[in-house]
């Protein structure tokens, strides 16, 4: 947003002169921008940009289970046996990040949770606590991966593989800073398989893999996670604001995900149909001569323009088909009705011949 900025001061700058850019990482666009304001520079690297630093011993910790509680236990059975001093867990959406969070205090450990949609004193308050060794567990987006400053991390969690590969180095780069040495941990379950082989294919590197001693008989235990919307309970929510029990959730006849809408929303529902039927009841009290009239006139030019029975073989030849009756021989139709239960049509208005037609009457 601020290369306008650099162009006009570039332009007010003498053209001999020595620019220097310094920066983590260098994709091609910001190469190329880069050769825009300079002429014949010197690249210079410390490391490959895809190169995890050396000071940090990388593991990876297959569950054969990829749903969120799985996750979670997981998790907290490689802080457990890790013995961290701080420690820094990476999520990949904020909405995961204040979960873990939450999970995370719930048994026991200190934590707190930073991403983008938090106020920025409440992060700098945070990463403050961080910094000063008061907040043992950081729980973040990838908001926290760049250009957070904070020497001493002992250790590095993968809630599960980022969906950029460069990602990862930046992650795992928190720790093992300054000649320190550091260990990452990268939860991957059935559905990460994908994204983690990606990483391994970048980096160049097969990273062992490590399991918690109880883990897996842990999980084999451990009940099937109904997923998030299903586990915060909505019918409860539903049925709290409707005020009532429910009478059709038996019958299964509501759109809510397990019969939790329609057991909520019964009640609402007969609120709303008893007066439109109420309304339809009143409609059908008023007298509807027209479509009576209507359905006798259809019956009567039906019967007039069917053909007789002795006719149907000479139907089939059509050399001796019988001469088309034309609308003079139909017989007069019968509006008796209609002149008994309605008055007569307003002044202009005009039928098809002497018949009005009875929805001209209305």
């Amino acid at each position: 947003g601020f290369i306008p900025d650099i162009e006009k001061i570039c332009k007010l700058l003498p053209p001999r002169r020595q620019t220097l850019l310094f920066s983590a990482t260098m994709p091609p666009e910001i190469a190329n921008l880069a050769k825009s304001f300079q002429k014949n520079p010197k690249r210079i690297e410390v490391a490959r940009q895809s190169q995890t630093a050396d000071t940090i011993t990388q593991n990876v910790v297959k569950i054969p289970r990829g749903d969120d509680k799985a996750k979670r236990t997981a998790l907290r059975y490689v802080i457990a046996a890790a013995e961290i001093n701080n420690a820094i867990v990476f999520c990949n959406r904020k909405v995961e990040v204040d979960i873990v969070t939450k999970s995370l205090i719930k048994h026991g450990y200190d934590a707190a949770a930073i991403h983008g949609d938090l106020p920025q004193a409440y992060r700098t308050q945070t990463l403050d606590r961080f910094r000063d060794g008061d907040l043992k567990i950081l729980v973040a987006s990838d908001v926290a991966a760049r250009g957070l400053d904070v020497p001493a991390v002992s250790h590095v969690f993968n809630y599960a593989p980022p969906p950029k590969d460069e990602d990862y180095v930046h992650r795992i780069g928190r720790t093992g800073r300054a000649g320190r040495t550091g260990e990452s941990f990268t939860i991957v379950g059935p559905h990460d398989e994908k994204n983690w082989a990606s990483v391994e294919k970048m980096i160049k590197q097969n990273i062992q893999e490590y399991m918690p001693e109880g883990l897996l008989e842990e999980l084999a235990d451990l009940p099937a996670d109904e997923g998030r919307r299903g586990g915060r309970g909505r019918s409860g929510g539903s049925s709290s604001r409707s005020g009532g029990s429910s009478s059709r959730g038996a019958g299964g006849s509501g759109r809510g995900r397990r019969g939790s809408k329609s057991e909520s929303s019964s009640e609402p529902v007969e609120q709303i149909e008893k007066p439109q039927q109420a309304e339809v009841e009143a409609k059908d009290d008023k007298p509807k001569p027209a479509r009576r009239a209507r359905s006798k006139k259809s019956e009567d030019s039906a019967s007039a323009s069917k053909p007789e029975t002795s006719n149907a073989p000479e139907k089939q030849s059509q050399e001796k088909r019988p001469p088309r009756k034309s609308s003079r021989d139909k017989p007069a139709r019968d509006n008796s009705g209609d002149k008994a239960n309605l008055s007569d049509a307003k002044d202009g208005v005009k039928g098809f011949g002497d018949d009005v037609p009875a929805f001209l009457k209305r």
